[in-house]
């Protein structure tokens, strides 16, 4: 499982909605391209005079949004992790048979 504490996404006037997209697009690779469980805690409401988007999530494995919290509202997102999920994963995608290794 990979967790992600990201507190910078922050709701500015030009693209709030976009920076929050992008980052939920990014966790949804990152958990794909890794195979593995993905936490992405993200920091909402306000701090120190900046307003924080929010959208906290959890990612399966496939890249699947599993929990998400709201956009700019705190939350606690919870979510069932099934670990058995890797393994099979892992045992169809053979990235690391895959993988070339130094001579």
């Amino acid at each position: 499982m990979v967790l992600v504490p990201n507190p910078s996404v922050k709701n500015t006037v030009s693209s709030p909605i976009a920076k929050s997209d992008n980052f939920q697009a990014l966790t949804k690779a990152r958990a794909n391209e890794n195979i593995c469980w993905l936490v992405a805690c993200v920091g909402a409401g306000k701090n120190r005079g900046n307003v924080l988007q929010g959208y906290s999530a959890i990612v399966d494995p496939d890249g699947t949004m599993v929990a998400c919290g709201p956009r700019a509202a705190e939350c606690i997102v919870k979510g069932e992790i099934d670990v058995e999920q890797i393994y099979k994963l892992r045992k169809t995608l053979t990235v690391y048979e895959d993988r070339a290794l130094p001579i």
